[in-house]
């Protein structure tokens, strides 16, 4: 053991001894090549070495060992630079950085364009934040950029390009003072473009503007590219009418419009829904030379025609494309389907969907989520579900627009279940659920009338930080309304005050105040309704209708009626709804009289007399024992209203419930009467012999029991379905 313990021993010198010996060997061999590079570079001239270097570029470390073997006088700025180009193309950072220490402590001039390299190298690597220190850097060294303007330029364009606005325009400042801009000192057009198009980008279209405005002011070069993105900041600020002014202004600097300012000029017009100017644009585009109409600027018209409701001509531009050999695109397809979806085609939706399928192009989620949006509008749930199911069977990931579109579909069904199944499979997609999406799963809940769950909602926002809009506040207001709960309603309204970014409109007033109506509490929705008036806020005829109920449902007639007056007083053309309020208001407290006037005052207001309006005013009659008045209105409504619907067959199950109304204090149950009985008690009635035409009333229901049980004995004469 001893001798093994000894034998591994010696091996183990002898392995040290041949290691000290290999690294001594390899320390050698390396001083001999730099020995043996010295000599070989001894008289190489500095340029002969730049060229070497930058014969060498692609390999730093050549570079390195023939820099640092070459003599002192070749280590200039230009070798330098020739340097730290290999480096920069290597992406070594650190060897970048050690360069220019050394430059420094040699007291070596860094030139604009070595900084300009680095620039270059790091917008090609995406390393933004390197080229934020290395401008700081170089601020230090410069405080206005003064010797290093090239290079500060491109420090700026590769921030811009890689979405470092703030950054960018702070340097860009540095650069050119706002108001200080000056002839001799322009800025970059190449520089101004790329800040410009970054600001486009990241929905700050107010800074390019300002930018383009201040290089037009001192005259500053203004090429092609500067005019596209002004143009394009127009379109994403809505200011159509400057986008083409700028367009045209285009040619008095002699720039010609090429394809990208056409599809910029046409998409501003797109926002703003110019259609007329977006397709004038598109014709005038096939009429300069060597530019011909794009797929990009027929799916922007088509996008313009579908925003401003325009569905007929968005077809048109649509099939036109074929006459001019140009292939739609799945953009396209999309564009159109979006303005189907605009108003609620969702046959058309799926014609063209289909047709997009059998050329070959596979629709997206923006295709699928207008198409859905279409189904929604139009009230097609059915549809709606069938078109997500597909687009997840095609691996297609629904987005937040699909799902808004589809909730919205469910709620307006009336299935919040499924609607709120959907709100929460967002979460296991890992899709963030923004304001939009809980607006429309609130709104879902508002009407199913489910209000707790729609608190319960509204309170969620808070642990996810999201800022509440006024919809939001609508729709909870209105929750609380239909499910009988006007003090929440009312502290909902309440915190609207306070809420930051949120103002009350007359949709947040008109719901509080129907919540009032089903609560019965009139004095606060008159209150409600004086406070509009105090914070400029205009009342709506539904505003009317609301608080004329909520005086209704507490018999407050005299209030009513000058709620009714009051919104003529307005400007408001009040509706056979609000007529019909007003006077059920007066049949409830008793006042026959005042509803009678109030019915008759109708056609003099160009309103038609309903169902619902002879209904209430025979119901004051009844109330009041006026039985002669009531069958007279009974007879009225029999010729002006029921022989209408029976002769257009447009008769249903709810005008029944007039007559039950009418007679309901005799306790009689009437459930159809025959048309031509009907007359006769119409006859009877003229000639005042009102107990001859209730017995004849009572018999004609009697026959219809029979009939609908089938036992229809004499069948003579037609059975009808509807009486007042």
């Amino acid at each position: 053991g001893a001798q093994g313990n000894l034998k591994r021993r010696g091996e183990g010198s002898r392995g040290k001894s041949d290691a000290r010996v290999s690294n001594s060997i390899g320390r050698t061999a390396a001083v001999s090549n730099k020995v043996n590079l010295r000599e070989k570079y001894m008289n190489f001239t500095t340029d002969e070495v730049i060229a070497l270097l930058k014969q060498k570029v692609g390999s730093w470390q050549e570079c390195m060992q023939i820099f640092h073997a070459t003599p002192e006088r070749s280590h200039s700025s230009r070798g330098y630079h020739a340097l730290i180009k290999a480096f920069a193309k290597g992406g070594e950072w650190d060897k970048i950085q050690k360069g220019l220490k050394d430059m420094r402590a040699r007291s070596v001039r860094i030139t604009d364009e070595i900084y300009g390299c680095i620039f270059n190298s790091l917008g090609q690597l995406r390393q933004p934040q390197k080229a934020l220190l290395l401008l700081e850097e170089i601020r230090h060294e410069s405080p206005t950029f003064s010797s290093y303007r090239s290079a500060a330029n491109s420090g700026i364009r590769v921030l811009a390009k890689h979405n470092y606005i703030s950054e960018a325009l702070e340097y860009f400042r540095v650069l050119h003072p706002i108001n200080q801009l000056s002839r001799r000192k322009l800025p970059d057009p190449f520089t101004l473009s790329a800040l410009m198009t970054a600001c486009n980008n990241n929905n700050r279209a107010h800074d390019s503007l300002a930018l383009f405005y201040e290089a037009k002011r001192v005259s500053a070069k203004l090429d092609l590219f500067i005019f596209s993105a002004a143009i394009s900041a127009c379109g994403k600020s809505e200011s159509w009418e400057l986008a083409l002014e700028l367009f045209y202004d285009m040619t008095s600097y002699s720039i010609k419009p090429d394809t990208i300012s056409f599809n910029s000029a046409i998409t501003a017009c797109v926002k703003s829904k110019k259609w007329e100017q977006a397709l004038m644009l598109l014709d005038s585009m096939g009429r300069v030379d060597n530019i011909h109409p794009s797929v990009v600027a027929f799916s922007s018209a088509i996008s313009a025609c579908g925003s401003a409701g325009m569905w007929e001509k968005a077809i048109e531009v649509f099939e036109s494309m074929g006459a001019k050999g140009i292939a739609p695109n799945v953009v396209t397809f999309s564009a159109l389907i979006a303005a189907f979806a605009q108003e609620g085609l969702w046959d058309l939706s799926l014609e063209y969907l289909e047709s997009m399928q059998s050329r070959g192009l596979q629709p997206n989620v923006f295709t699928y989520s207008s198409a859905i949006r279409a189904c929604e509008r139009a009230g097609e749930w059915g549809p709606a579900l069938e078109l997500f199911v597909t687009m997840r069977k095609l691996g297609i990931r629904p987005n937040v627009i699909t799902y808004s579109s589809l909730i919205a579909a469910c709620g307006k069904a009336g299935h919040w279940r499924r609607a709120l199944e959907l709100f929460l499979s967002m979460y296991h997609l890992g899709l963030e659920r923004d304001v939009v999406v809980y607006s429309t799963a609130i709104t879902a809940c508002e009407k199913a009338g489910q209000w707790q769950l729609a608190y319960s909602l509204f309170h969620e926002m808070d642990a996810l930080s999201l800022q509440r809009d006024t919809i939001v506040y609508n729709s909870l207001i209105s929750a609380c309304g239909k499910g009988k709960q006007w003090p929440k309603a009312l502290e909902v309204l309440e915190k609207m005050s306070d809420a930051p970014g949120v103002s009350r409109n007359v949709i947040s007033f008109s719901s509080a105040i129907s919540a009032c109506a089903r609560g019965g509490i009139w004095r606060k929705a008159i209150s409600l309704l004086n406070q509009m008036e105090v914070e400029n806020i205009s009342p709506n005829i539904i505003t009317f209708n609301a608080a004329i109920s909520a005086c209704e449902r507490s018999m407050m007639w005299e209030q009513a009626i000058q709620l009714l007056r009051m919104s003529s007083r307005k400007g408001l053309k009040p509706e056979a709804i609000t007529y019909s309020t007003a006077i059920s208001a007066c049949g409830k407290a008793g006042e026959w009289d005042v509803a009678l006037s109030l019915f008759d005052e109708m056609p003099l207001v160009s309103l038609f007399r309903d169902t619902i309006a002879y209904t209430t005013a025979i119901d004051a009659l009844a109330k009041s024992g006026q039985w002669v008045k009531a069958l007279g209105l009974y007879q009225e409504m029999g010729n002006e209203e029921s022989n209408r619907k029976i002769q257009k067959g447009t008769v249903n199950d709810d005008d029944e419930e007039l007559v039950s109304r009418y007679i309901s204090d005799l306790g009689i149950e009437i459930k159809g009467l025959q048309t031509e009985p009907v007359q006769r008690v119409v006859a009877m009635t003229k000639q005042q012999e009102w107990q001859a035409a209730l017995d004849l009333m009572l018999l004609e229901m009697e026959v219809v029991t029979r009939f609908r049980k089938g036992d229809t004995g004499d069948s003579s004469g037609s059975v009808t379905s509807v009486i007042l």
